[in-house]
């Protein structure tokens, strides 16, 4: 995984491609539950990305099920 990042570092792969690997490597939910780890409590609340639509309430605790019905997400900016 550290070649990966390396690569991506050094402008070799795209992000899409090294971020790809590593979530196959390590499983998705293995990478999860290790960003809340170690980034802290405070990761939940993060929007490094500024994304503004709404997620709802069934994506916070991962029922896979749910998320797959027409309309889970909405365009609603989050307040």
């Amino acid at each position: 995984m550290e070649r990966a990042e390396r690569a991506w570092r050094e402008g070799e792969v795209p992000v899409n491609s090294a971020e790809g690997f590593v979530r196959q490597v390590a499983g998705w939910r293995e990478y999860v539950w290790q960003l809340y780890w170690y980034f802290g409590d405070d990761y939940r609340q993060g929007n490094a990305l500024g994304h503004t639509l709404v997620l709802v309430p069934s994506s916070l605790s991962f029922q896979a099920e749910v998320m797959s019905e027409p309309g889970a997400y909405t365009s609603t900016t989050a307040p």
